[in-house]
């Protein structure tokens, strides 16, 4: 389970915005932007997120108040840390759509509830991202996942989206996965002529636009479908670094010294 943090309301919105969330751990008393008025707007929004209050107001007429808002349940403090597990755990079951205590497929069977898997009956020893990563692929059921996809769902908000962490760790995964070869990688030849999976993968493109562009226009002339970024995401200097090879644009979240070199577009 990949966790984000927030330490205001108004960041709690922002994150809100741009990720759909399994659950979410809320404490009323926030700075900025009041738990309340976050828990009101995502509950009126239709969100699949499920809302978990985590309050010092533990008096009967909060707890009720703030079920009363949409919070789906209530914990007030102090709790008992393995209690709270449990609680986020049981929502984040509800808020995905019911799946089979087992997965199964190609030969590999993982039992969700003792976090085990196996192939062939061979116990496969996986670390914790190669086990989110194996988990995320098989409730897939064969569709295929983004390395976005993969990205939010089994890492925090922080990874670089150049990073290689995804390459290699599905790398390693499919070398103790073994063989026959079950995870492959799409490219444009593996789609010709599978025009559902094609569809499939447009619908992701466009969904990963809208989800993490703010400023964006779609348009189609004579069965060509464009997607463009129409706002401000990248400084006009820095452009044409774009169009080199091993090239990204410094990340804002690490420490100016950091060292800024990697794969980029080399068109």
């Amino acid at each position: 389970m990949a966790v984000d943090v927030a330490y205001d309301g108004a960041a709690a919105a922002e994150h809100l915005a741009v990720h759909d969330y399994d659950v979410l751990v809320l404490d009323r008393d926030l700075p900025a932007v009041h738990g309340d008025e976050i828990c009101r707007d995502l509950a009126s929004s239709g969100a699949r997120t499920r809302i978990l209050m985590l309050t010092a107001a533990a008096a009967v007429p909060d707890r009720v108040a703030g079920l009363g808002l949409g919070a789906d349940d209530y914990l007030p403090k102090p709790f008992d840390f393995s209690e709270l597990v449990a609680r986020v755990q049981a929502l984040g079951r509800r808020s995905r759509p019911p799946v089979p205590p087992v997965l199964r497929r190609a030969g590999i069977e993982m039992d969700t509830h003792r976090r085990q898997a196996s192939r062939d009956g061979r116990h496969l020893a996986l670390s914790a991202k190669e086990y989110a990563v194996l988990e995320v692929l098989l409730r897939a059921d064969g569709a295929p996942v983004s390395a976005e996809s993969l990205l939010e769902q089994a890492w925090d908000e922080n990874p670089d989206p150049f990073t290689t962490v995804i390459r290699v760790t599905i790398r390693r995964l499919r070398a103790k996965l073994g063989d026959p070869p079950c995870i492959h990688t799409l490219t444009p030849s593996t789609v010709t002529g599978d025009l559902a999976l094609l569809n499939r993968l447009v619908a992701n493109l466009i969904e990963n636009t809208v989800k993490y562009n703010h400023a964006f226009d779609i348009t189609t002339h004579d069965g060509c479908l464009t997607v463009r970024n129409t706002g401000p995401r990248v400084p006009p200097d820095q452009v044409s670094g774009l169009f080199e090879p091993f090239r990204r644009l410094p990340n804002r979240t690490r420490a100016a010294t950091a060292v800024d070199n990697g794969a980029g577009l080399g068109l």
